[in-house]
């Protein structure tokens, strides 16, 4: 469905992830941390306005966070930081494009485990993290729309049409 805002507002409720360089975790109140079901193979436009950065990464999660070792690179390898986002101009999510290509030679998971993975797809997140003071409208959008709104239409001719009566 096009256009169709996949952000539903909803607060992930209990979330520990940590990477080499980030940290999920809705234990810090200085942050929130939404979840929105994503799927394999799909980009996505985030369009939100925030001068601090925000984070993002994907991970499993259905009634609670799915912690085995087998997806624990997955949150690593999908993750983005933003800095300085403008609604105006949105950004892309493509970190889950190409979620089944070896990564240096080593592959983000087994053949077998990413086959399990695309049958959980129903369980597969966006995580995203936005300081606790930020009240901007958050929209995601499943797709590249990101110049979707960059022309003015203008009628030069400004036309009337008579209907016949």
């Amino acid at each position: 469905m096009s256009l169709y805002n996949c952000f539903s507002n909803r607060a992930c409720p209990k979330l520990s992830i940590t990477g080499p360089n980030f940290n999920f975790n809705t234990a810090d109140t200085q942050y929130k941390i939404y979840m929105v079901p994503v799927k394999l193979f799909r980009t996505y436009t985030i369009a939100i306005d925030c001068e601090q950065p925000i984070e993002i990464c994907c991970g499993l999660y259905g009634n609670y966070q799915d912690k085995r070792k087998k997806y624990s690179r997955l949150p690593s390898y999908t993750y983005q930081k933003i800095v300085g986002s403008k609604f105006s101009s949105p950004s892309l999510y493509t970190k889950i494009l190409n979620l089944g290509r070896a990564e240096n030679n080593e592959g983000l998971l087994h053949n077998a485990d990413f086959l399990e993975l695309s049958h959980m797809e129903k369980d597969l997140k966006l995580f995203l993290k936005i300081p606790a003071s930020n009240t901007s409208t958050i929209v995601i959008l499943e797709g590249d729309y990101r110049n979707w709104n960059d022309t003015i239409y203008n009628n030069p001719k400004k036309e009337v049409i008579k209907l016949k009566t």
